[in-house]
């Protein structure tokens, strides 16, 4: 019975990475791609906190409050995953720079393919019970990633009427996976959640909110560009290092920390887009406020 619910599990996560980067595909236009690469030294910078920043603080904040090996394959998996499809959307709500946001998720999914298997190999922790294969790893994220990937973003390109018919319905059902996976695991796994030492919670907390940082810093002076990129840091791809600490590490604490750290990076981002827009839409009705002050006091 526990065999056929963690295969179902497999098969959703498997199903909703598929669905979510053809969707993502679907959504992203050449000219976006373009425009973000184009801005070379942002990209950089968005690589630097991605690739090298943030996979190093992660180890760094593990070895700090002494995690778990298991629980530590899962957070450092997960801070090594960019490319989170979630990214864009708290983009438009913060009101920031939703074009670049679109072009940097793309880069970053690409880029994760090879990167995050590669990565993970090199800073998971020593233990006879985290055997990891990077390159089977990266053979199934060409395969689950990158082909649906490059498949949307080719109907988009060649097939635009098609795509257009496909994109809402894409969009929902990517939803609906993810609902679906969340629910999963928060239901199969919701004692050992509870069970998670605190200190590996608060790591994870303090994690989002560097990785915030960390994007905003390097994010440059324009504010709507450094929300963009604070968002597309510290969001990392829940979905996909769950589906590599699934395959590698079944059955360990590890999916149990990625599920706890992607609820984490879910409510403070939420929270930080909701902030930034609600400022935003302050700021912008300051002036029309003063302009009808002044034209009463006339």
């Amino acid at each position: 019975m526990e065999s056929g619910i963690n295969t179902a599990g497999v098969v959703l996560l498997h199903a909703g990475i598929i669905v979510v980067m053809f969707s993502m595909g679907l959504q992203t236009t050449g000219g976006q791609i373009w425009a973000a690469l184009r801005r070379r030294r942002l990209m950089a910078a968005a690589v630097l906190a991605n690739l090298i920043v943030l996979p190093l603080a992660a180890v760094a904040l593990s070895r700090l409050v002494a995690m778990p090996p298991e629980i530590a394959a899962g957070f450092i998996i997960a801070a090594v995953a960019p490319g989170a499809s979630l990214s864009p959307k708290l983009s438009e709500i913060a009101n920031a720079d939703l074009s670049f946001a679109v072009g940097l998720l793309f880069a970053l999914a690409v880029l994760s393919v090879v990167a995050t298997p590669l990565l993970a190999g090199w800073l998971l922790p020593d233990s006879p019970n985290l055997q990891f294969e990077p390159m089977r790893i990266i053979k199934i994220l060409v395969l689950f990633q990158l082909i649906p990937l490059l498949a949307g973003l080719a109907v988009d390109h060649w097939r635009p009427g098609l795509a257009g018919r496909l994109r809402r319905p894409s969009i929902l059902l990517s939803n609906v996976l993810f609902a679906a996976i969340v629910a999963f695991y928060l239901i199969r796994d919701f004692a050992a959640l509870r069970a998670l030492p605190p200190a590996s919670v608060a790591a994870m907390v303090l994690m989002t909110l560097v990785s915030l940082a960390a994007g905003w810093w390097l994010g440059g002076p324009d504010k709507a560009t450094r929300q963009a990129l604070a968002l597309g840091t510290s969001v990392e791809f829940a979905g996909l290092a769950l589906l590599i600490t699934t395959l590698s590490f079944p059955g360990t604490l590890a999916s149990i920390a990625v599920v706890a750290f992607g609820l984490i990076m879910i409510l403070v981002n939420t929270t930080a887009a909701l902030v930034w827009g609600w400022r935003d839409g302050r700021a912008a009705e300051a002036p029309a406020v003063n302009r009808r002050q002044v034209a009463a006091s006339e």
